[in-house]
């Protein structure tokens, strides 16, 4: 687990802040992955590959948690753990327009 300081956003509170061990476990599978598919490895559509195993492995894995729970209670986690990588695009997006808009500069004056 890292700081708290660093969890000011979505990316940053699943990456540098929460566990790592799923991250370290898919690293070489993404490799495997994108190479299998064609993919370049830094092509943006290797990173949406990597962001979305990323997260459907521990969806998967809680959802059978919630299944252990009782039936009614099934894929409630995947919900959860799936949505994470649009929050994390969502972000994304709007950095670029503030950086397109010039407001990071002021944001980065105001510290």
């Amino acid at each position: 687990f890292g700081s708290l300081k660093e969890a000011y956003s979505v990316r940053n509170f699943w990456g540098p802040t929460w566990h790592q061990f799923t991250r370290r476990f898919m690293a070489s599978k993404f490799l495997v992955i994108t190479s299998t598919l064609g993919v370049m490895p830094e092509s943006l559509t290797a990173v949406f590959i990597k962001l979305y195993t990323t997260f459907f492995v521990p969806a998967s894995m809680h959802s059978l948690g919630d299944y252990m729970v009782g039936r009614e209670y099934f894929g409630l986690s995947f919900a959860f753990f799936f949505l994470q990588p649009f929050a994390i695009m969502f972000e994304e997006v709007v950095k670029v327009i503030i950086r397109r808009l010039g407001l990071d500069a002021v944001r980065a004056r105001a510290f």
